[in-house]
Parts: C-alpha cells; structure tokens; sequence
C-alpha cells in the first residue's frame, strides 16, 4: 500500500505557506511580547558630554551607570554640536556652559530622559534644558512620517502581488517578461511616491526639498516593497499573500525607528531594524530632512539589496524558463533529419 504523503492533499507550496504563516504568527507574538516588556528602555544612546572638568566626570558617571547611556568625549560645545549633525550622538551635556542640549529631531525619547535626568541624577549640575534639531510643527512626534512609510509600503507590496498573481503567467516565461515586469515596478513606484511627496507630505509640514527627500526614499521603498512581493507571488503564489502580510507587521513597518528611534526598542528590532527597508527608507528620510550632513550610505545599500535581489530573482525565473522551453537537438537527432543524397 502506497505511503500517503501531505502533498497528495495539498499543493507543496501551500503547505509551505501555511507552515510559513504559522511561524510567522509564533514570531510576531513572541516579538510583540518583548516589545510590551522592555519598549521605552534606553539600550547605550549616545550623548556628546562636553570637557574634562570634574562636573563633566560626574555627568559621564551618571550617564554610564546601568547601560542606558554611551557617552561620547567632545573637546568643545562646537564638537559635541557637530556630532549631533552627523548623527553620532542623540544629546549634549555641557557641564561648564550648565547645558543639556536635546534633538527631538534625532531622539525623542531620549531627549525626554535626559530632560528628567537634568532634573534628578544631574540636579546638582544646573542644566538648562535647549533644544537644537525641533521637529516639525505639523508633525511634532514624528508620527506623520511613520504611516507615511506605512503607506508606501503598503501602495508598493500588494500591488507587486497582484502583478503576478494576475498576470497571464504567473512566473515570467522570459527574461523579456521580466523584463517588462521590472518596468512597471520602476514606472509604479515612482509615480505613487510623487503622489506621497507631493499631496501627503506637505499636510504633516513636509515642503519643498522636504517632500523631495521623501519622494526619492519613498520611490526606493515602494520599489523594494514592490519587488519583493512580484517574486514572492512568482515563487510560490497565493501562499505569498499572508506570508506578505505577516511579514509586513513582523519585521516591516515596526522596523521604522519613528516615532521611537532603535536604541529603545527591544533587541530584535534594534540590531535588525536598520537592514530591513522600511527602517532604512524612514531613517534615510529623518536624515535628509533634519540632519543633511549625515552620512545615508548605510540606508542606501540596505534598500539596493532589497530592489536588487528581487528584482534579479525575477530575471533568474525568465531565464530558466526561457531556456528550458527550447528543446535539446542532439548530433545523432540532426544527422537523422538530415537527407542522405542518393547516386
């Protein structure tokens, strides 16, 4: 008698999927648990703390104490500022100025406990709380830009889905199919981050090379989003719905670091937020607009991979098939359909 197998009752890539959906699920919930259970502690934020002075010392010993802070060495207040520009610290602490200089821009959280610290654990330094990179009026908390990048994720994978799914085939049978399909992807993504930059941007406050700046990130991640689900739906086909889904509020959009930046959230967004694109693509945006002299090399690369390897395995796919659609003519084949001359 025949062993039964499950893929006498359901299709591989089915199984595949529900397989995949439920550990999914089983991540989502243990992550979202230990997000509820450390989210908001400060993991080793960088502050600048200015001199060498006693005051100073005491301020470094405060702040090191219980891993919450890492405390950077700046010669001068005109240094410890330079660091914030370039994103190397998230705060100032200038004993001898008597000033905590804060970033909203660049922290919020952390400017919020440092404001606290200054009036506890620093009281005795008499710093006056100065706030240096303020965000945006219509966009105060930096909320506006997180669903915005929760918009251009979600304009970009359903729709690379549905370019699959719906499509003649579902897997390219050509590289010129391919082809065509990164096409679209390049056409659509830019013209939905226009849209983005050019209607929703300026009602958080967003104008000028402000909404510039969101269209060039937000065509990228629309492109990655994009991307990703036209060869996911390539690869495996419906089962790429809830597996696109799941991986959207598992390691997508929670990857953001806006409102709360990485070093408060908990280890697995913190150490893998900055390579996942919706956590390159809002913090490419943050540093464009508040802090232009900051290096994006870092969030370019992560979103070029996440066009790249996609868009290649589509390419990859129309090859294979191209290829195996011809049929292999042999030598004996050929020398049999050959005529032989007859006298």
């Amino acid at each position: 008698m025949p062993t039964e197998t499950p893929t006498r009752f359901l299709p591989m890539v089915v199984l595949v999927g529900l397989v995949a959906g439920i550990v999914l699920t089983a991540g989502f919930i243990l992550i979202q648990g230990e997000s509820g259970a450390v989210h908001g502690k400060p993991h080793h934020v960088r502050v600048a703390v200015v001199g060498e002075s006693p005051q100073a010392q005491e301020a470094k010993a405060v702040l090191e104490h219980g891993g919450a802070f890492r405390v950077i060495a700046a010669s001068d207040e005109a240094d410890a500022l330079n660091l914030v520009r370039h994103r190397k610290a998230d705060g100032v602490v200038d004993p001898d100025a008597r000033l905590l200089e804060t970033a909203q821009a660049a922290s919020q959280p952390a400017a919020g406990v440092l404001t606290a610290l200054s009036q506890t654990a620093l009281h005795d330094l008499g710093l006056r709380p100065q706030e240096i990179a303020p965000l945006s009026r219509h966009d105060s908390s930096g909320i506006g830009l997180l669903f915005t990048t929760l918009g251009l994720v979600l304009g970009g994978l359903p729709a690379g889905l549905l370019l699959s799914l719906t499509s003649q085939n579902r897997r390219p049978r050509s590289v010129a199919e391919a082809g065509v399909r990164i096409l679209i992807i390049v056409l659509y993504s830019t013209v939905v981050a226009l849209i983005v930059a050019a209607m929703v941007a300026p009602e958080i406050g967003y104008k000028g090379t402000d909404a510039v700046a969101i269209w060039a990130w937000g065509t990228a991640l629309v492109a990655a989003a994009m991307a990703v689900g036209a060869a996911l739906a390539s690869l495996i086909g419906i089962a790429s719905v809830p597996i696109a889904l799941l991986g959207i509020f598992t390691f997508g959009i929670a990857s953001a670091p806006v409102p709360v930046p990485w070093n408060f959230m908990p280890a697995f967004y913190r150490v893998l937020g900055p390579f996942f694109a919706p956590g390159a693509a809002a913090d490419g945006i943050f540093r464009s607009i508040y802090f232009p002299a900051a290096s994006n090399t870092h969030n370019m690369i992560v979103l070029g991979i996440w066009i790249a390897v996609p868009m290649v395995a589509l390419l990859a796919m129309g090859w294979i098939a191209e290829h195996a659609s011809v049929p292999s003519v042999s030598l004996a084949d050929v020398e049999q359909r050959t005529p032989v001359p007859v006298g």
